[in-house]
């Protein structure tokens, strides 16, 4: 059987059900596609791509349960949260909690990659509004259409901003950037960085950074329990799942299979993120912290090590360097 384990986000192939939203003129300001429908109970590894266009209004709007983790690049952006506006760069990270007021203003084209979880839209729900759009085109015109979302009705209006604080976005919690990550565990060949943790996503996801060096190579355990994705920011990387060999290169996702046995090297210098945070790299690398602290000789015993990467989620059996 076939399995996509490699996404380039660039690749037309992989846009599924694209979209156009215009304003009541008809300018457009946003053309978006799903690159991967949700999975399990939390609904993870739901991934949108979205290319703005410059507009001024900010769209305002929350989320109940939903929880969106967004990648920006090509230009900056008004960025509004929490009572506040700043200047956002492209290579920012923004993080939106339920119950979070948050909207965008546009200067330029900008484009961002959308990671969620617990905003449930299905293979089934993309095919229905597809159809609709096909068949009733001006459907949204309708009077009697339904005013919240019947495909995404976790997506609540709210009123646009009016006199927020203007801000640089180092002063706003929910902006994060690689050169400011909330926590660093370095390793020969790599630099693991936090960028949301644990706590902030009601428990069900962290999102950490990997400051690959050329020639790093990491293998799994012989059945990982899980699914995994990363997605690639920098660099090329070579992976190998089962029997089978690819190259990933910036903004490519990387899905590897639960049961699927792999290996990662850096061709180059890269920075993977691991986007479906599953692995309590956070714990684990505390108590990894303490142990060689109060009982350094656990930390030789390959038995101690693999309880201790169990409790926590970790599949990575060893790491090294190529020569």
């Amino acid at each position: 059987m076939e399995y996509q384990y490699l996404i380039d986000v660039n690749d037309q192939r992989n846009w599924h059900f694209p979209i156009v939203n215009a304003e009541a003129n008809g300018n457009v300001w946003e053309e978006a596609r799903t690159i991967h429908f949700p999975v399990g109970r939390d609904s993870l590894m739901r991934v949108t791509d979205s290319v703005f266009h410059p507009q001024p209004t900010a769209h305002c709007h929350y989320h109940r349960e939903a929880c969106e983790i967004f990648f920006w690049s090509m230009a900056p952006f008004d960025f509004y949260s929490g009572g506040k506006v700043a200047e956002v760069e492209p290579g920012c990270i923004t993080l939106h909690r339920p119950y979070e007021p948050h909207g965008f203003g546009f200067h330029d084209i900008s484009r961002k990659l959308g990671f969620f979880h617990r905003m449930d839209m299905t293979l089934e729900d993309g095919t229905c509004s597809a159809l609709l759009r096909e068949k009733r085109p001006d459907a949204r015109k309708d009077p009697d259409f339904p005013k919240d979302g019947p495909v995404m009705p976790d997506i609540i209006r709210a009123e646009d901003p009016v006199d927020w604080q203007r801000v640089r976005w180092q002063e706003m919690d929910c902006v994060r950037h690689i050169s400011r990550p909330l926590a660093v565990e370095r390793f020969d060949g790599v630099t693991m960085k936090m960028l949301i943790a644990r706590w902030e996503t009601a428990g069900v996801k962290e999102i950490w950074a990997a400051e690959m060096e050329k020639g790093f190579t990491a293998c799994s355990n012989p059945y990982p329990l899980k699914t995994e994705m990363l997605y690639v920011t920098e660099g090329e990387v070579k992976f190998t799942v089962y029997d089978d060999t690819f190259i990933a290169h910036k903004e490519c996702i990387v899905k590897l299979p639960k049961y699927g046995e792999y290996r990662i090297e850096a061709l180059s210098d890269a920075v993977v993120y691991d986007v479906n945070g599953q692995t309590e790299w956070f714990s684990f690398f505390r108590s990894r912290s303490s142990i060689r602290t109060t009982d350094p000789a656990r930390l030789a015993d390959p038995e101690a090590m693999r309880e201790l990467k169990r409790r926590h989620g970790c599949e990575i059996r060893t790491i090294g360097r190529n020569a």
